[in-house]
């Protein structure tokens, strides 16, 4: 286990992209959810092209800090789909070269996915397609036929946080031993990285991993705006949980270390950084003990 680096002075070693205000709420979580439905095509891809992996990775998608896009996983030849943001498109990119382009905005979530299916299959290899059930989706209007529609300074500020979290997280990983990939889980619609503090069975055949997850979540059923979580696994007993100088613990379904929206957009750097070095700390001394 390493302890993070810079640790008396979080706010130099983070880097600059800043999470935004909200300046309308509904409007904001209707392109979060707009969009979480739109990420299964690129999930759809994942489950279909890459070889499976024990931890379902390859049907999560990655964030390219360059380009400011999610996307999938390359196919042999190179090929790969990417989901913007911003400009609610979704593309298909052979070595960086567009080959094909979707628009959202006006369209169905069934074209998006007949869309994906058809250039799915050219990279394929004979695999069937594999589609997440949408009855594990939240609701949304586009899941009942109504064309996507976006309001365009929510999609601008749902990029921005993505942008920012990722990254941070890039950045944590130079903090931390054993971190894990970046990824987008496009279930959850969060981003987030796994810290491994212990391998399953290093210690013994019945010893459990533990590992330390942390990442952003644009909003769920519970929140409406965003927010930063640290979750400790195992779950540990919420007897006589440390103290947090910054963020709050959360108990309700599943406990962990949280920093809202509210509290990052005045001071992004210096909160964020130390709920996130704070929050480890935390967790290490609740698995750890």
């Amino acid at each position: 286990m390493t302890k993070p680096t810079n640790v008396s002075n979080p706010p130099d070693a983070l880097p600059t992209p800043e999470f935004p205000i909200i300046a309308d709420v509904p409007a904001f979580t209707a392109a979060r959810l707009q969009m979480h439905w739109a990420a299964q095509a690129l999930s759809a891809w994942g489950l279909t092209i890459p070889d499976p992996q024990p931890d379902w990775s390859h049907m999560a998608v990655r964030y390219d800090l360059d380009k400011r896009v999610l996307h999938t996983l390359p196919a042999a030849d190179g090929a790969r789909l990417e989901l913007d943001l911003a400009s609610a498109t979704i593309s298909k990119r052979h070595h960086g070269v567009l080959e094909a382009i979707f628009e959202l905005e006006g369209q169905p979530h069934d074209a998006l996915m007949a869309w994906a299916k058809e250039q799915t299959f050219q990279h394929a290899a004979g695999r069937p397609w594999d589609e997440r059930d949408a009855d594990n989706m939240p609701d949304h209007p586009v899941g009942h036929g109504r064309a996507y529609k976006f309001d365009a300074r929510a999609r601008a500020e749902l990029s921005a946080w993505f942008d920012a979290a990722a990254h941070h997280l890039n950045h944590l990983q130079t903090d931390y031993e054993h971190m894990g990939p970046v990824l987008c889980w496009a279930h959850h619609f969060d981003i987030a990285t796994l810290r491994t503090l212990r391998k399953k069975g290093d210690t013994g055949a019945r010893d459990a991993a533990i590992t330390i997850g942390t990442g952003m979540t644009p909003g769920d059923a519970e929140h409406a705006q965003p927010y930063w979580y640290v979750l400790p696994w195992p779950v540990p007993s919420t007897d006589a949980l440390p103290h947090l100088v910054v963020g709050t613990w959360h108990t309700q379904g599943w406990v962990g270390a949280k920093l809202d929206a509210h509290q990052l957009v005045a001071h992004t750097a210096e909160d964020l950084g130390a709920f996130l070095v704070g929050a480890h700390q935390a967790c290490e001394q609740l698995l750890l003990q």
